[in-house]
């Protein structure tokens, strides 16, 4: 599992007009993939910044298919205050059950 802060904004999601706003992270994103490609095992990247809770696969393989053991959970935050349970199941083969966790006094 790797954690950061920021949204690597995978293929422009945010839909920015200017280049310079969204490919800063190209490095990263291709090295984050390279070792996705090489490691046996289901990776996670939870971040924060824009906080738009999400689950989902952003990476793609150099063929263009999805990258099936990479998934991105984007964690809630400003605004909208609340937080993501991340349990550990080695029996199971998606490995990591992700649940969102709703605070009553944070809710609309």
């Amino acid at each position: 599992m790797v954690i950061q802060q920021a949204d690597l904004n995978f293929n422009n999601e945010q839909h920015l007009a200017d280049i310079r706003s969204y490919d800063a992270f190209a490095d990263y994103i291709n090295a984050l993939r390279n070792e996705t490609l090489a490691f046996a095992g289901k990776v996670v990247l939870a971040h924060g910044d824009s906080h738009d809770y999400k689950v989902d696969q952003p990476l793609n393989t150099p063929a263009g298919g999805v990258l099936a053991n990479f998934t991105r959970v984007e964690t809630f935050g400003a605004r909208n205050t609340h937080w993501v349970a991340v349990h550990v199941d080695p029996t199971d083969p998606n490995l990591f059950q992700i649940e969102p966790r709703i605070v009553p006094g944070n809710a609309d």
